[in-house]
């Protein structure tokens, strides 16, 4: 009996042992699948921070493409603004060069004709008259060929001046016709209005005494006028407007100038003809 107790106790001492021998076993295995996950979670930290690295470089990279590309961007937008600037200007100059007369400031021909067409048609809509008036100088000719093309054009202009003393108004515009003609579109003008306003022309034009040589009879330089006015809710074009009173302005300068001629005598049967020389005539 105490001989087989003494083997039972043997038996569970290698139990134990045993159990001891496998227990350290997992124990390492446990270990060293620590170890080796640890190690996995140091690379797999490291590969992290290599791709933050990376993701930070890769950041700055784009930031400053982006940068450099805007910059370029902005550089070609104020490029363009100044194109556009110069652009605008050089249109700006060759509008005034192709719609305003170099001589006198005036309007052309062709930049106050589309004035006339625009108040003929507002005359048509609104039921009032426009009046259209051509002034000219008188002898231009002989003046320019005696005092040279300075001369005309001192007379010329000082008649432009005079023509934007008298009309004013909001609405009346001027321009140059041609050689030495003027033209003025009066809106709301009757024949009896256009025709005082053209008489106040001349007169002041008589009272400034610039010399004229070379005009026999006359010791000074005068203007003519010829009037067109279009009655209301009358159709008619710009070109057979102007052409009636440059037509009026020529029967005036044949009739020895110095005076206001109107398309017909006005309805009041004031004589529409003035004295070719001496002072203004007066009311």
């Amino acid at each position: 009996a105490v001989g087989g107790g003494d083997d039972w106790l043997l038996v569970l001492f290698l139990l134990i042992a045993l159990a001891g021998v496998i227990l350290a076993f997992r124990l390492r295995a446990a270990t060293d699948r620590l170890w080796k996950q640890e190690a996995e979670l140091v690379v797999s930290r490291g590969q992290v921070s290599d791709l933050e690295k990376a993701l930070e470089h890769r950041d700055e990279v784009l930031e400053r493409e982006i940068f450099s590309r805007t910059l370029t961007l902005e550089t070609e937008k104020q490029r363009l603004e100044r194109e556009r600037a110069e652009l605008a200007s050089s249109h700006s100059r060759l509008k005034r060069l192709v719609d305003i007369d170099p001589v006198t400031g005036l309007a052309t021909r062709d930049g106050f004709r589309g004035l006339v067409d625009s108040e003929l048609r507002r005359s048509l809509r609104e039921g009032r008259p426009v009046s259209v008036i051509a002034f000219g100088i008188d002898r231009f000719r002989e003046l320019n060929h005696t005092g040279g093309h300075d001369a005309g054009d001192r007379a010329l202009n000082a008649l432009g001046e005079i023509v934007n003393t008298v009309f004013r108004r909001a609405g009346d515009a001027s321009g140059r016709l041609g050689g030495d003609r003027i033209g003025v579109i009066v809106p709301g003008a009757s024949r009896e209005a256009a025709m005082r306003l053209a008489e106040r022309v001349r007169v002041e034009t008589w009272r400034l005494a610039m010399p004229h040589d070379d005009a026999p009879g006359v010791d000074r330089v005068t203007a003519s006028a010829g009037c067109m006015t279009v009655g209301p809710r009358t159709r008619t074009e710009a070109d057979t407007v102007l052409g009636a009173a440059e037509a009026a302005l020529g029967v005036a300068r044949r009739q020895g100038g110095n005076r206001a001629v109107s398309d017909r005598p006005p309805s009041r049967g004031k004589p529409s003809l003035r004295p070719v020389s001496g002072p203004p005539a007066t009311g």
